[in-house]
């Protein structure tokens, strides 16, 4: 029987496109190609999201990649880049929905440091009874430690508990450990609330 529902962020909760943000910063193809690429393909996001990098250092060892007319470009990103992110009022209403028939609700994410100030000002909090994110964790999904840590950390078991997340290696994971999920499509929440009856989470 699912108690606990357990919910990414990042174009689960919150809509994350890397594309749209640097497109807030220039308008030039090549100049977003390469920040994108930089910036948000580059292994210093993911050690910003497991918290080994501070934002400082990241700063410093990205503006050194990046050419001299980007370099302040780049930085204003790092520091700014929250703005453009947008929560989704289809799956905040849903998560209401879903706390109003007694399910716990908590978030599994990889973030950096830097979600942690925004959340400060959000709804989001409010919504679910825990959250771990991967900078406060130093380990990242699909890793199966910081799984374990949802688990213990919360006194929750993963054969009671059903995982909402974009992508498809994070839900294999949490399959191996026992806890179901579905791998959601931003633009297609309907799915999601058909998934839930394969699985008796009752929402009527």
């Amino acid at each position: 029987m699912i108690k606990n529902i357990i919910f990414d962020m990042g174009n689960v909760i919150i809509k994350f496109n890397p594309n749209e943000i640097v497109s807030n910063y220039t308008d030039n193809e090549e100049e977003k190609k390469i920040l994108l690429d930089i910036i948000f393909n580059g292994q210093e996001w993911l050690d910003l999201d497991r918290g080994t990098l501070d934002l400082l250092d990241a700063i410093k060892i990205i503006r050194g990649k990046l050419k001299e007319n980007l370099k302040d470009i780049g930085e204003n990103i790092l520091n700014t880049w929250t703005k453009y992110i947008y929560e989704d009022d289809k799956m905040k209403d849903l998560m209401r929905k879903i706390r109003s028939k007694g399910y716990k609700m908590y978030i599994l994410s990889n973030a950096p440091y830097s979600m942690i100030k925004y959340l400060e000002n959000s709804e989001i909090p409010s919504l679910v009874d825990g959250i771990i994110l991967s900078c406060e964790e130093k380990s990242s999904k699909p890793e199966e430690e910081i799984y374990n840590r949802l688990f213990t950390r919360f006194n929750i078991k993963p054969e009671e508990s059903f995982f909402i997340d974009d992508r498809y290696q994070n839900i294999e994971e949490s399959r191996k450990l026992g806890m179901e999920g579905h791998i959601y499509d931003m633009d297609n929440i309907e799915a999601l609330i058909s998934d839930f009856k394969n699985y008796d989470i009752d929402l009527d």
